[in-house]
């Protein structure tokens, strides 16, 4: 057998070495996965408290006599609840307490208002919306229902000229007449006592919240899904006296009951549960022959009147809510979402567990940027940020967040990626790294089933688009994009979308962001040669 010589077996460990590490020294060690930090989230205001100083505030005063003189309109009031507030004849609606959730602002333009904070809904609801928010999830409101086209005009004066009076002066809100500014939730809190474990108050009686109404809920884990109404509630109402409604109001077959000292009408019984009426206090005037009437339900009449006999002394004593000197509303310089930074323009910031980058130092070597990439993705915002900005939007902020749902890979591929996101919510760029799997894996089949193979910077890579609705131009531009050969296992996944400008108004993706959108295949070409290195 033919001998090897030593000079022999050290060139060929050199080629062998050298093969395996492109330039020839040592490879470079696999980074540890960062622990990511999401911020806990800008504090909500006390909601039961805020509460409480809305229900002291007068709905009819939001509406100003000037502005419903300007607009040519009769200076008619009408209510149906404590809580609400209408110019007659189709005017405009102001209503104390209304949802105003963050996945709603989302959609909605925010707006200035002397220094407040404030969003006008867009034309895809039909209706033109002005809320000044209260809390996180809820908002003073002023909205008109259309009677020809789209029209913020009115909703929009009256909240300019109250929404700083609001921030400076909430007691010039206050009622004239203070009895129907009780706290409703209180007064059913104080009647039912300690609830059961699992059981909770809420503004609500239904989906949406108001401070009218109060309902006893199961929450979503006791239910075993989301919360569930368990048919005990008050209710406060402007109505007929309960004297007319037995006369005069066609309520004359219904049976009536003294219960602790007040006549009671019962209102049905009819398996789906009984309801009970009864003027909320005794001599009440009327306004526009209407008072406020209170309304309890229970799941029989037997639990309706025994809530009732409870309820009934607990109204006659509520003392009336008072305005402090605490702003209603927020400035502008107020964080008004739990998001913190620029996760307030991400959709669903709270379950994508959205982060502000860091600035985290990006890996100088192009073969590392997968690597470090999945490891801790702002590596990869502070890589792509000037090319994106360059590129797809001088506005675009970066931040780390799990992947939306309906993304091509899932939080289970690609745990936390690198999102750009804007004020006008008109475009966001997407940036994730995987190292495990390879563009041809059979795992990727179904999400590139029906992807273009291509190439970007000498990288092999699959495109695919999304459509908004059939036939419509794509609304989002997603590229795998292999980091080495697309059989090796190194993905970077660099995806645009078009979405509603929240400024447009309209709920449709605009003209100019679609034209954004154009230049996708030139931002998935400069982030593969700078981030991957050309080929």
């Amino acid at each position: 057998m033919k001998r090897t010589s030593l000079a022999a077996a050290l060139a060929l460990l050199t080629v062998l070495v050298t093969s395996c590490t492109p330039d020839g020294g040592q490879p470079a060690p696999s980074p540890s996965p960062t622990q990511r930090v999401v911020p806990a989230g800008n504090p909500d205001r006390d909601q039961a408290a805020v509460r409480r100083q809305l229900a002291a505030v007068d709905p009819c005063a939001l509406l100003e006599p000037r502005i419903t003189a300007g607009f040519g309109q009769r200076p008619g009031l009408v209510s149906t609840t404590p809580f609400d507030c209408r110019v007659q004849d189709e005017g405009v609606q102001a209503v104390s307490y209304a949802d105003s959730t963050a996945s709603q602002r989302h959609g909605q333009e925010r707006l200035d208002l002397g220094g407040v904070v404030a969003y006008r809904s867009t034309k895809a609801t039909g209706r033109c919306t002005i809320s000044l928010p209260v809390d996180f999830d809820h908002a003073i409101t002023l909205a008109q229902d259309p009677t020809g086209a789209y029209d913020c005009t009115q909703p929009e004066a009256y909240a300019k000229a109250v929404a700083p009076r609001l921030r400076d002066d909430p007691a010039s809100f206050a009622r004239k007449d203070p009895r129907p500014g009780v706290s409703v939730c209180d007064a059913l809190s104080s009647a039912l006592g300690p609830l059961p474990t699992g059981q909770a108050l809420a503004p609500r009686k239904a989906f949406a919240s108001s401070l009218a109404e109060c309902g006893v809920w199961r929450d979503a884990a006791t239910s075993g899904g989301a919360p569930v109404y368990t048919r005990q509630a008050l209710t406060l109402a402007y109505r007929q006296p309960l004297a007319e409604l037995r006369t005069g109001g066609g309520w004359q077959d219904s049976e009536v009951r003294p219960i602790a000292g007040t006549d009671v009408l019962f209102w049905k019984d009819s398996g789906a549960g009984c309801t009970l009426l009864w003027d909320a206090w005794p001599n009440q005037t009327p306004v526009r022959d209407r008072v406020v009437q209170a309304q309890a339900e229970a799941a029989t009449c037997a639990d309706a009147s025994a809530l009732a006999q409870k309820l009934i002394p607990v109204l006659a004593k509520a003392a009336p809510q008072t305005l402090a000197k605490t702003a209603l509303v927020y400035s502008a310089t107020e964080p008004d979402l739990a998001a913190v930074g620029a996760c307030s323009h991400v959709v669903d910031q709270d379950l994508r567990k959205c982060a502000p980058a860091t600035g985290a130092a990006a890996p100088s070597d192009p073969r590392q940027t997968v690597a470090h990439g999945a490891a801790d993705a702002d590596t990869l915002c502070t890589a792509a940020a000037p090319t994106v900005r360059r590129i797809a939007g001088s506005t675009l902020e970066a931040v780390t967040a799990v992947p939306p749902g309906d993304g091509v890979l899932n939080s289970g591929i690609l745990p936390v990626l690198c999102e750009f996101v804007e004020p006008s919510h008109s475009v966001v760029v997407r940036i994730g790294a995987v190292t495990d799997l390879a563009l041809n894996s059979k795992l990727l089949l179904t999400q590139t089933r029906t992807a273009r193979d291509t190439d970007f910077a000498g990288h092999a890579a699959k495109t695919s688009s999304r459509e908004a609705l059939r036939g419509a131009p794509d609304t989002r531009r997603t590229a795998l994009i292999a980091d080495t050969t697309q059989d090796a296992p190194g993905l970077l996944l660099v995806e645009m979308s078009a979405l509603p400008d929240r400024g447009q108004g309209t709920g449709t993706v605009s003209p100019t962001a679609r034209e954004r959108l154009n230049g996708f295949d030139n931002l998935a070409t400069a982030l593969s040669k700078e981030l991957l290195g050309a080929r």
